[in-house]
């Protein structure tokens, strides 16, 4: 936790030993009374904590708020269901990074189960989105959706986004030579374990994608994540 979130926003916060938060101030950063920390609220301003009363048993912190941090580039993740260990990874990685939407869709070569997973049926989903947060120092929470289809997928994005989709087998070109107009949202669609079927393919290019490819090798689903943002962020200037 590099900046630890609250849901809402206050002068003074109060937190007991059941508290993560308190653990980590207390036993990881080793802190003592009067120490000062960063902290915010989730999609919110930022501001900094200062330790009051502190004990085995409670803290109490006072803080001053500042602006809300910038919001990551407008760029939509799309992934195919896949394992949840695997999702678990990019639920954190993808924020950290920055994205303004995560989606999670079922596509041919998804196993069913995958979607009825205990991650998303509680808040554990949420959970690792905000230590993606955390880690990267924001306080922008992006939110999550979990369409029943690809076509429904597609549907949610903003009119005016541009769609690619890595695909290693049939990308008519490079994500890194890719020109995007400026100032528009993107979605990077990324298949799960064993990449799209045929009818996948169908479908993304019906809704407006366009099969772009990193290159010849083939990745992890949670390693092609990290490379495909980082390239796509380097084509729009956030890196």
């Amino acid at each position: 936790m590099n900046r630890i979130l609250f849901e809402d926003q206050a002068s003074s916060y109060s937190l007991d030993p059941k508290d993560p938060r308190f653990e980590h101030v207390r036993g990881v950063l080793r802190m003592k009374a009067g120490d000062v920390f960063d902290i915010g609220v989730v999609n919110g301003p930022a501001g900094r904590a200062r330790i009051g009363k502190l004990s085995s048993t409670m803290m109490e912190v006072e803080v001053e708020w500042g602006d809300r941090p910038p919001l990551p580039p407008p760029i939509h993740l799309l992934v195919g269901m896949c394992r949840p260990a695997t999702a678990r990874k990019i639920l954190t990685t993808a924020p950290t990074l920055g994205v303004r939407e995560l989606i999670f869709s079922p596509c041919g070569r998804s196993d069913p189960a995958y979607a009825r997973s205990s991650l998303w049926e509680g808040q554990e989903w949420r959970a690792k989105i905000i230590e993606g947060v955390e880690q990267a120092f924001d306080t922008y929470v992006p939110p999550l959706r979990l369409p029943a289809s690809l076509e429904e997928a597609g549907a949610l994005l903003p009119r005016e986004t541009s769609k690619l989709a890595l695909d290693v087998y049939e990308g008519s070109e490079r994500l890194s030579a890719v020109c995007l107009p400026p100032d528009t949202p993107v979605c990077l669609a990324i298949g799960p374990e064993r990449g799209w079927n045929a009818n996948d393919r169908s479908l993304l290019v019906d809704a407006g994608f366009q099969l772009v490819s990193l290159n010849e090798r083939v990745l992890r689903v949670e390693t092609a994540v990290v490379t495909g943002l980082a390239l796509l962020m380097g084509r729009l200037g956030v890196l």
